[in-house]
């Protein structure tokens, strides 16, 4: 027997896409352009009144300001250093921490495991002071600096502020 709406072979999922059809045509249709249009027009005209957007057209360049205080590039470098040999450190010291004698004790194993520990920490011990040394080095060098202070290829340009 056949269920009511249903022909030979056809299977309740084929009833189902018929029924969305159906649903879909008696809905009326709404098009999308002229409102996803409106939208990137609003962000356009947003853009172009805080943001200056017009400005981007000329890419007119002019040079920053000599007393612009801004953060030291040599500070930044060695900051980036420091930071990634301490990620280093401590994941040399999870490395030992994690270090464990398996299976039966016996000298060779016991061996094994003492020289492997004693690599580690002599990399640690290496490490640190390399991380001292680098960590002094940043606090030398002083965090902000003058424009004016920049070697030459440092120096950078700014976008044009100034109508024209």
């Amino acid at each position: 027997m056949i269920a009511p709406g249903f022909f030979r072979g056809q299977t309740l999922i084929h009833h189902r896409r018929q029924v969305f059809r159906q649903v879909a045509a008696d809905r009326p249709h709404r098009p999308s352009f002229p409102r996803l249009r409106g939208s990137q027009e609003n962000f356009f005209k947003y853009g172009r009144e805080h943001f200056n957007l017009d400005r981007l057209i000329d890419y007119q360049l002019e040079p920053v300001d000599e007393t612009t205080r801004i953060v030291n590039p040599t500070w930044r470098r060695l900051d980036g250093q420091v930071r990634r040999n301490a990620a280093l450190q401590h994941r040399r010291k999870a490395r030992l921490h994690d270090l464990e004698l398996q299976g039966t004790l016996d000298a060779a194993k016991t061996e094994h495991y003492m020289s492997r520990a004693e690599a580690l920490r002599s990399e640690i011990e290496a490490a640190a002071i390399t991380l001292k040394t680098l960590t002094e080095q940043r606090k030398t060098a002083g965090k902000h600096t003058t424009v004016s202070e920049l070697p030459e290829e440092e120096k950078f340009l700014k976008l044009a502020t100034g109508a024209g």
